[in-house]
């Protein structure tokens, strides 16, 4: 899958959530050796993905997927929203959903 439509993966999200964002990252990462002057090696790595966040009685949780499919984003949310709701019994500070405005 070469683009992800973001409202169609947000349709497919069923959390009750007091907030949801979707992040895609892509990140590009090169690795040269030289010993001695002479080259070793010389790699590209690529990372590509979605970053899940949710708020939950106000704590946050994310989960990140590097399937970039509907169904895989659906799941990192639901383990988003896993981590947010257990971290949210040891909150120190609750947050609410006007740290996160509308962009």
């Amino acid at each position: 899958m070469n683009t992800i439509d973001l409202q169609k993966a947000l349709q497919k999200i069923d959390v009750s959530a007091d907030w949801i964002g979707l992040r895609e990252m892509q990140e590009t990462s090169t690795y040269r050796i030289i010993r001695d002057g002479n080259p070793e090696s010389n790699s590209i790595n690529l990372d590509h993905g979605i970053m899940v966040e949710v708020l939950v009685n106000g704590q946050f949780g994310y989960y990140g997927t590097h399937k970039l499919d509907y169904d895989s984003i659906a799941s990192a949310d639901q383990k988003a929203f896993k981590v947010a709701k257990n971290a949210s019994k040891y909150s120190i500070h609750p947050y609410t959903d006007s740290v996160r405005p509308k962009a």
